[in-house]
């Protein structure tokens, strides 16, 4: 199956399942088909027994995948943990009998990466279409700053949207650059360390762009 029909195939799947929206595996898979660099990962079913084979790395990350889990770490739904088939097993075991009153769909294991609880370590890039724009791309802080900082900023720092049709390509760099969060995150604030190129955040919303118009065209 091309690209385009297992997109196509996650969201027929998640339609049916009466949801608007994707479970964390199969918003990774979508990622990538469309050529993003994810951490490696593994679906695990409900009912299923993890048997190997293990993922790099002396750690991992563990997450229930629930329809009715939105924000993981508020349910003890999301575990950092030892990198062994003992570990893991116990793991999945104790989260599963913890979140029983939710219907699970199963467990994501992902390759750990390291990284700080810091500011700018965690961004969040979205999509969504809408019936007023099609296509919507936005692009900011994530993780515990995310809402603080949209609500604490000026207008139109928080967040950018994006919308493909009405944003010519070279004005992208300059949006970009007007969210107070990439300032402090590429070293442009006096000597700062840079934490990510510009450029690669450049690539990585315009890669999204890019694709934005099929993503609309295949029902997402």
């Amino acid at each position: 199956m091309n690209a385009t029909g297992t997109i196509s195939a996650i969201i027929a799947k998640a339609r049916a399942d009466e949801r608007a929206f994707l479970l964390e595996n199969e918003g990774l898979e979508i990622l990538s088909e469309l050529g993003f660099n994810i951490p490696r990962w593994r679906f695990i079913s409900g009912a299923e027994e993890f048997k190997g084979p293990l993922l790099p790395g002396g750690r991992v990350v563990l997450k229930a995948v629930s329809a009715d889990i939105q924000h993981k770490s508020e349910h003890q739904a999301v575990q950092v943990i030892e990198n062994s088939l003992e570990v893991i097993s116990q793991a999945i075991q104790n989260m599963r009998s913890r979140l029983s009153f939710f219907k699970l769909a199963g467990f994501l294991l992902c390759e750990f990466i390291e990284h700080k609880n810091a500011l700018g370590h965690e961004l969040l890039l979205g999509f969504r279409n809408t019936r007023e724009f099609g296509p919507v791309v936005s692009f900011g802080a994530g993780g515990i700053y995310a809402e603080h900082l949209c609500s604490a900023l000026k207008e139109n720092r928080g967040v950018s949207a994006f919308v493909p049709k009405l944003f010519p390509e070279n004005t992208i760099a300059y949006a970009l650059g007007e969210l107070a969060i990439v300032p402090p995150i590429t070293g442009q604030l006096r000597s700062q360390k840079s934490e990510i190129d510009k450029q690669t955040l450049l690539s990585t919303l315009q890669l999204l762009l890019s694709n934005a118009a099929a993503l609309a065209a295949l029902g997402a």
